[in-house]
């Protein structure tokens, strides 16, 4: 009598999901711009900022975050702050014509030269988004329905 190959199958079939659902729970939480994140990039920038937006994301679920756009050095630069919900928890408040620091990792997005802070100061107030490596403050924190 020939081994049945469906026994075999099933059990790579099932290594690979596995191995799969493993891969996407280790990334869970993590952004695009977390994964970009690089301490060997990272720098202090002062400017002015020309315009905040609120933009909207979808992994799964709607995501709002915030980015300000800035002159610094007297080019453009886009900064991604973090998700609106932890921000404003965080009662950060950034409106076009301040002057601001931003600390955080140089990287280009779509092309564009941007930042993604770790820190962010205003007329004398600091907030801090991330730590050293770039793991934002909100990680793990429940978002608000």
């Amino acid at each position: 009598m020939k081994p049945s190959l469906f026994p075999l199958l099933g059990a790579f079939l099932l290594v690979g999901v596995l191995g799969a659902t493993t891969t996407a729970y280790a990334q869970r939480g993590q952004g695009m711009s977390q994964r970009m994140y690089d301490p060997a990039t990272v720098e202090t920038v002062t400017g002015v900022v020309t315009a905040v937006d609120t933009v909207t994301a979808r992994r799964g679920r709607q995501h709002r975050g915030l980015h300000v756009r800035m002159t610094a050095a007297g080019e453009p630069l886009t900064v991604h702050l973090g998700p609106l919900f932890y921000l404003q928890q965080q009662k950060v408040r950034v409106q076009a014509g301040d002057s601001i620091a931003v600390r955080g990792s140089r990287v280009t997005m779509r092309g564009e030269p941007s930042m993604i802070a770790a820190e962010l100061t205003r007329q004398g107030q600091t907030w801090t988004l991330r730590d050293e490596q770039g793991i934002p403050r909100w990680r793990g924190q429940r978002r608000p329905n």
